[in-house]
């Protein structure tokens, strides 16, 4: 008997009704699958036939003639087969001034090679008055044609042009098919899918697509299992990425062969996708696996919480969860920024060995992200982020069953946290049945410091105060917003039951400085205030009992701490150590801690629970962080000897890390895209 639970709530309890908790396989091991969505930005996923964009046509500076046509040849590599193609074009008088926009037409030629959607020259130009669009139609046809006509209106003509045309290779009629390998069905037993039909599919004239999912026996005929039909041409709820599962039915001999077909209508062409299938069964009795709920709070200084002791009430949320689970008071991140410090949060290493330091370096496949190795034992997995620095096409979405980034735009009035934390539970209620890992990263404390009105204020300061006091002020204003908005989703799994099965990790990325060494801000150095950060373990029977951990660690040691704590194996050659002991309130050897800035001048700290080396180019430095924290007062020219021997310890490190790197080849990216800049841009990143 075929069943479709299409709704959340019906999955989630469907699931609760089979006894024992969920085990979970990805079928389709042997097939290509890519992270791809199925709308501009959209979430992403593993999928088979994802259209993949490709330059057809493009150029500037191009006379509208009084003919008001512009003929261009396009590119016969570009597509093979049924293609859908997508003109931009945009007139201009003047040059334009908007940074983006002015960005874009100057190395028009090379970035317009790295167009990834067809919104590519309208995401450049969208803040640009001097630019406007001339629209285009769409062409749908069997094969790519040699040539193009772009029409124009009569007020273009004397504008120069710039243009690019699209061409994405489309899945003509009658269907995709994709088998997965064979396996045996038990009663019970339910396939979970994901399907749709990726946005230039979505047009006016697009054909419908009606999706099936069948299982063959050997020798025998396809047996038909379920069948949705998605018309998103005209239903705008048959957009995006729909969500099924189906029931399976045992064979009498053998295993069987799931099918998963796509047949299109008519004769159009347009773009389905299928999401890796997943099997769902009713694992074996054993106690049930414990869930991963990781959740990064971007650019949080430790000692700017009340928990540790700091002047304002920026943390009670968090203090007093810490106050149930275990609190690492001298954690440190690896990197004084983003990309580099979430990337070692993730693999176990240091950026020295990861170089994954910018979102225009992709993670070396060679490596092993902590969501694959539990994706691999049988988690689900899935992760929200707020982007900008952590792109999932670097290397952050793999292993990853669903990766969506929320792009910021810099018109978000209270930033994203609200929207990203409904992201999350939406997901975690979905598989709350599975064992899940679900990583979490929101930018709300980092600048610009977006708080609702009744937060501005909260921290007052005297007037005519140096800028340092003002712009902390306002950071922990947003570092009390963040806490009370963490609130929703800790609440939420104590509410559901979730809590009680769930290692729940809160950390950060990095800190940020007001004026301690000379500035404002991050990722120029690696002084406490940017690279202490906080680190809080909470489980029931795994990380509880209200304990503070005094020892220095690195926010590089999560990876292979969260894995034991699961009883999940740890890859090798990981640069991280597992704090399990310290966890449990077990000895562990103490060990050194580095952080490093890699832009510029080479900066390098080793940091032990009392003392703090720093390297720069300039010499050594050494500090005593018990009594002088804040590292004010140079004790190398007094302890010449003690300082050379930290220098020599960081040498060696410097030697072995860039021996990891040498098995580690990691490859530039595609340069950023507009809606990448602008992100960036909305978070003081770029100018």
């Amino acid at each position: 008997m075929t069943r479709v639970l299409a709704a959340v709530a019906f999955l989630v309890a469907a699931h609760a009704a089979r006894a024992g908790e969920i085990a979970i396989t990805r079928l389709g091991g042997g097939l290509g699958w890519t992270h791809c969505a199925v709308e501009h930005l959209g979430e992403t996923r593993p999928a088979t036939a994802c259209a993949q964009i490709h330059r057809a046509a493009s150029g500037k500076d191009v006379v509208v003639p009084p003919g008001r046509t512009i003929e261009v040849a396009l590119d016969p590599a570009a597509a093979k087969g049924a293609v859908r193609l997508v003109t931009e074009a945009f007139t201009y008088a003047d040059a334009p001034t908007e940074p983006i926009a002015a960005a874009t037409l100057k190395d028009f030629d090379r970035v317009v090679t790295q167009g990834n959607n067809d919104r590519f020259l309208e995401r450049g130009f969208m803040h640009e008055p001097a630019m406007r669009a001339a629209l285009q139609p769409p062409l749908a046809a069997a094969s790519l044609p040699t040539k193009l006509t772009l029409r124009f209106g009569a007020d273009d003509v004397g504008r120069k042009v710039a243009y690019g045309v699209w061409a994405w290779p489309a899945t003509a009629p009658p269907d995709l098919h994709v088998e997965t390998e064979p396996i045996v069905v038990t009663a019970g037993d339910g396939l979970r899918i994901g399907f749709g039909v990726q946005d230039p599919g979505w047009g006016p004239g697009a054909p419908p697509v009606t999706f099936i999912v069948s299982e063959t026996t050997k020798g025998d005929p396809p047996t038909p299992l379920w069948s949705r039909r998605l018309d998103p041409a005209r239903r705008a709820g048959d957009r995006g990425w729909i969500d099924a599962e189906v029931e399976l039915q045992p064979a009498m001999e053998g295993p069987v062969t799931i099918g998963l077909d796509a047949h299109v209508e008519g004769e159009g062409a347009t773009f389905p996708v299928w999401a890796r299938p997943i099997l769902v069964r009713t694992a074996p009795p054993a106690p049930a696996r414990t869930n991963l709920l990781l959740i990064s709070l971007d650019t949080v200084r430790a000692d700017h919480l009340s928990g540790a002791g700091y002047k304002r009430a920026t943390s009670p949320v968090l203090d007093a969860f810490a106050g149930e689970g275990v609190r690492f008071d001298q954690a440190i991140a690896p990197f004084p920024s983003t990309t580099a410090s979430h990337m070692s949060m993730l693999t176990g290493l240091y950026p020295c060995a990861h170089r994954v330091i910018a979102p225009s370096v992709t993670l070396a496949a060679s490596v092993t992200t902590l969501a694959e190795v539990l994706a691999r034992a049988g988690y689900s997995t899935g992760a929200v982020t707020e982007d900008g620095l952590i792109k999932g096409d670097i290397g952050f979405n793999r292993g990853f069953d669903a990766y969506r980034d929320q792009v910021w735009t810099g018109d978000e009035p209270v930033g994203l946290f609200p929207d990203t934390t409904e992201v999350a539970r939406g997901w975690i209620a979905r598989h709350a049945t599975d064992p899940f890992f679900f990583f979490l990263h929101t930018y709300q404390p980092h600048t610009p410091f977006k708080v609702p009105a009744y937060y501005k204020g909260l921290f007052v300061v005297p007037p005519a105060s140096p800028e340092a006091l003002v712009q902390e002020a306002a950071y922990d204003e947003g570092l009390r917003y963040t806490d009370d908005l963490l609130a929703s989703i800790l609440g939420w799994l104590r509410r559901t039951g979730l809590a009680e099965r769930t290692l729940v990790v809160v950390t950060s990325d990095h800190g940020t400085e007001f004026g301690e060494h000379g500035g404002i801000g991050h990722a120029r150095g690696v002084y406490d205030e940017q690279v202490h950060v906080p680190l809080v373990l909470h489980h029931p029977t795994l990380a509880a009992g209200g304990r503070r951990v005094p020892t220095a660690v690195s926010i590089i040691d999560l990876t292979p701490t969260v894995l034991e704590l699961l009883g999940q194996g740890v890859p090798d050659g990981l640069q991280g150590r597992s704090l399990a002991p310290l966890v449990r309130g077990e000895p562990l050897a103490r060990g050194d801690v580095f952080a490093e800035q890699l832009w510029g001048p080479r900066q390098t700290l080793l940091r032990t629970d009392d003392r703090a080396w720093i390297v720069k180019p300039s010499g050594t430095e050494l500090y005593d962080v018990a009594t002088d924290p804040r590292e004010q007062h140079d004790l190398a020219p007094e302890h010449k000897d003690e300082a050379a021997a930290g220098a020599a310890r960081i040498t060696a490190f410097r030697d072995g890390c860039a021996e990891v790197a040498k098995r580690i080849q990691t490859t530039a990216a595609a340069p950023l895209d507009a809606d990448r800049t602008r992100a960036l841009k909305a978070l003081g990143y770029l100018q």
